[in-house]
């Protein structure tokens, strides 16, 4: 037995699981589920429940009641319907430039942030706890809600429809976020504070773990590898000099004079250095093929339609 571990009621986290198949019974037709001391709830199925369901965790995320339903199912060992290579190069203004000329764009959450600083501003005057303070605190925790289901609705739609176009995904390494001491103050915390607020509002880690576990279950490949160069090494004459990117978006050569966007600059060279490795290699030996752009066609996500230029290995590197 070990003493109580108090928990903060603001911060506390309201859920139960119950992982006894014969305690709980799901009626998917009639939109109900009977769950144990609880009897039958309504509920609402955003998805079919495929399989034999396991357990059931019921959590609360501050306004509604959320179900989730762990099933097992068979499934039969996948084999991904396309056959291709790409690299991708996460970013800030373009939140993934990948090497087939595919571009995120980055999350839009502008309006709620600017609501959720009115709000902010508003709880300076407030005494806490107080019937107002607890008005505005619900105020923030909705916008809060709203971001985070904006950033997870984009990365679910973008990640769906994408993990059919390629087999290989090969992105860089997360980077860290920058770091401030405590109490920092001046202009370059403040510069500081948001990159780290733009680096966490597109959601890398989600969208690397979503496609790694899509990727899985299409029977793709989903890996990283270091970004140290990526930026610099000119893909056309593979000169390497930190003069090469001298803004944020622009590289251009100093020894050749070819210039692109430097996120495509990096996603091709991403593509380049893993084709070159023993993994790379006894992918293309056993078939696969690596995804390019020509540099220059300036395709987004949004106008992808059409199926981009598949060219063998040897012309990419």
């Amino acid at each position: 037995m070990h003493p109580p571990q108090f928990k903060k009621k603001s911060k506390a986290k309201i859920s139960f699981t119950e992982s006894d198949p014969a305690l709980f019974e799901i009626d998917e037709a009639n939109k109900r589920l009977r769950l144990p001391k609880l009897g039958w709830v309504k509920c609402r199925f955003s998805r079919h429940i495929e399989g034999k369901p396991n357990s059931v965790t019921v959590n609360w995320n501050g306004r509604h009641w959320m179900v989730s339903v762990q099933s097992k199912v068979e499934m039969a060992d996948p084999q991904h319907p396309s056959d291709t290579i790409v690299a991708g190069d996460f970013g800030i203004v373009r939140r993934v430039t990948f090497s087939d000329g595919v571009v995120v764009p980055p999350i839009d959450v502008s309006w709620e942030e600017h609501r959720k600083k009115f709000y902010q501003r508003g709880l300076r005057n407030k005494r806490k706890f107080s019937q107002s303070w607890k008005k505005i605190v619900s105020k923030i925790s909705k916008l809060d809600r709203r971001i985070a289901n904006i950033r997870k609705d984009e990365t679910h739609k973008f990640t769906s429809a994408y993990r059919y176009r390629a087999g290989g995904f090969r992105h860089q390494e997360h980077v860290g976020v920058s770091r401030r001491k405590h109490g920092e103050t001046g202009k370059e915390s403040q510069t500081e504070v948001r990159v780290e607020r733009a680096l966490l509002r597109q959601g890398w880690g989600e969208l690397g773990r979503q496609l790694e576990y899509k990727q899985l279950w299409q029977g793709g490949l989903v890996e990283y590898q270091s970004e140290a160069f990526s930026s610099q090494d000119c893909p056309k004459c593979s000169y390497r000099s930190p003069r090469n990117r001298k803004t944020q978006d622009r590289f251009a050569c100093t020894d050749c004079g070819f210039s692109v966007h430097a996120d495509e600059v990096a996603a091709a060279n991403q593509l380049a250095k893993f084709i070159s490795s023993d993994k790379g290699v006894a992918l293309l030996a056993s078939g696969y093929r690596a995804s390019v752009n020509s540099l220059q066609s300036g395709r987004s996500w949004d106008s992808t339609a059409k199926q981009e230029p598949i060219e063998e290995a040897a012309l990419c590197a």
